[in-house]
């Protein structure tokens, strides 16, 4: 089923990337509720913006699709047009500035998903390494 291997590689994600003081895992399960494991928004901690698209810029010169899912609706053009300033939303800036969208594509190989992760680990230690 679909959703049990989307389930599969977020488990693959968290036991890889998890390993990492950087890592900001996503929640997605509580006692209350379950995602539906459609996007893995996996966070680098103290990455800026710029060093996010760097790190995106890595990632993709490895061959590997990631990228933003999450921009904040102070961030978007009509709000911005009618005089909302993203600075405003501290918080909702903070989670977009280091926010990476990992795949989740059920036919993805538990090879393919490490490939991405691992792909990730150099990617952040090496753009973090020089900030």
């Amino acid at each position: 089923e679909i959703l049990d291997r989307r389930a599969e590689i977020f488990s693959i994600y968290d036991n890889i990337l998890g390993e990492y003081d950087w890592a900001q895992c996503p929640t997605y399960k509580s006692d209350t509720k379950e995602t539906s494991y459609h996007l893995y928004m996996f966070r680098v901690k103290g990455a800026s913006e710029d060093n996010r698209n760097e790190i995106i810029k890595r990632i993709s010169e490895k061959q590997v699709a990631v990228n933003v899912h999450y921009l904040p609706v102070p961030g978007m053009t009509h709000y911005i047009e009618a005089g909302y300033s993203l600075d405003n939303y501290p918080v909702a800036k903070a989670n977009y500035q280091n926010e990476i969208t990992l795949p989740v594509y059920f036919n993805l190989t538990n090879e393919q998903v490490k490939i991405v992760a691992d792909t990730v680990i150099e990617a952040v230690q090496s753009v973090l390494a020089h900030a």
